[in-house]
């Protein structure tokens, strides 16, 4: 069985296509001022069937697996056994906890992927509906940004990532104690969100343009260059802070399978095109708050993951991440944005077109070869081997 194959990519690319038909259905109601409740709810209905009823999709199935099938539940009792001092092994106590409660009602595991992707599509729905002015192209960019990554490996960092975007109307309305509550709660999913806590006081505003230039020339340089410079630092800082994150950063550091550099393809393009759009139209256009700068700031965050992590592509992962949902609200506010047909026929088609390719190279890999429970799917052990087999060679 090849390792990379189109093939793969099927499955993805129909779901894309799906989705490009509700995003024009949902643009055709919006001009007569009709209700778009139905494309909500094919949306939903959609995603929640490819996201929740997979089968053993993607690498992180190997370590979630068993430590599900291994979990208690509230009526067996030993729940505090299951928080785990072990670094390497333990999980955050938030997500122990809610991994244990829905056990503890179907003791599932594909119940348990169900559930999760109900409750992050729920709260997606709550975002897109607030921010976005249009909802089914934001779930279009959700589904090729980041929507592999969080909904079928990182689950810790989707919920953490999730109750971040629920905690920005705090952040907006400058009410600290809601908010660093809301991150707090955060980290008890994944420790990551702890560089949540600083935006609070600089993502709602306005950045010089000349900081956002300088970001990009020194991102440019920095990437095209290769110029390495973050292993000592992480090194120096991990022993500074100590504690399970300097521990983590210790077996990332020195993990063959980890420690791997980012490489460049499409998605960096990608990333300067996205980037040039953003310092160009800063300030211009509002989202459905009135807020001008909190999802362009998040992506200049995201930008910056990216020029400080490359070298360690896990690292890049997780951090980079953190500010995805930039993405998701940036391109449906800038198509609202623009003023002409042409201009909204020409970004609706550049969507299309760029997101669709990365789609494709993204899905590409024998790790996403896509099944569902309800017509089958190929056994753990089957698939588990396939992984292995894989990342050793």
């Amino acid at each position: 069985m090849p390792v990379s194959s189109f093939a793969y990519a099927i499955p993805y690319l129909l779901v894309f296509l799906v989705l490009t038909v509700l995003c024009n259905y949902e643009f055709r109601l919006l001009e007569h001022n009709r209700a778009t409740t139905r494309v909500r709810w094919m949306t939903f209905g959609l995603l929640w069937f490819f996201i929740g009823f997979r089968g053993f999709v993607f690498t992180d199935f190997i370590s979630y697996y068993p430590w599900f099938e291994g979990l208690p539940s509230l009526w067996t009792g030993n729940t505090l056994s299951t928080l785990d001092s072990d670094v390497e092994t333990a999980f955050e106590p938030g997500f122990v906890l809610y991994a244990i409660l829905c056990k503890s009602v179907i003791p599932n595991y594909f119940a348990w992927n169900i559930t999760s992707a109900f409750i992050d599509l729920f709260i997606l729905d709550r975002i897109f509906r607030r921010y976005s002015r249009y909802y089914a192209l934001s779930f279009l960019i959700f589904f090729v940004m980041g929507c592999a990554v969080l909904e079928f490996n990182i689950l810790r960092n989707a919920k953490a990532i999730l109750i971040f975007l629920l905690a920005l109307p705090y952040l907006k309305q400058r009410k600290p104690w809601k908010y660093f509550g809301m991150i707090l709660l955060a980290t008890m999913f994944h420790v990551s969100s702890l560089l949540y806590f600083p935006l609070y006081f600089f993502l709602h505003r306005r950045w010089p343009k000349v900081v956002l230039l300088g970001i990009l020339l020194v991102g440019i340089a920095v990437t095209a260059g290769h110029i390495k410079f973050l292993f000592p630092i992480l090194n120096a800082l991990g022993g500074i802070i100590g504690g399970r994150a300097g521990a983590l950063i210790e077996i990332y550091l020195n993990s063959d399978l980890y420690a791997q550099p980012y490489s460049l393809g499409i998605g960096y393009l990608e990333r300067i095109i996205t980037y040039l759009l953003v310092f160009f139209t800063y300030g211009k256009w509002q989202d459905r708050t009135g807020d001008r700068y909190l999802f362009p700031n998040l992506y200049v965050l995201f930008f910056i993951s990216f020029t400080c992590l490359w070298e360690l592509g896990v690292a890049l992962e997780r951090i980079s991440y953190l500010f995805m949902a930039s993405y998701w609200i940036f391109y449906p506010q800038l198509l609202a944005y623009c003023r002409t047909l042409g201009l909204k026929l020409a970004l609706f088609l550049y969507i299309f077109v760029l997101f669709g390719l990365k789609l494709t190279q993204q899905t590409s890999n024998i790790h996403l070869k896509y099944d569902n429970i309800l017509f089958g799917i190929a056994s753990f052990d089957t698939r588990k081997s396939v992984v292995k087999a894989t990342l050793e060679t």
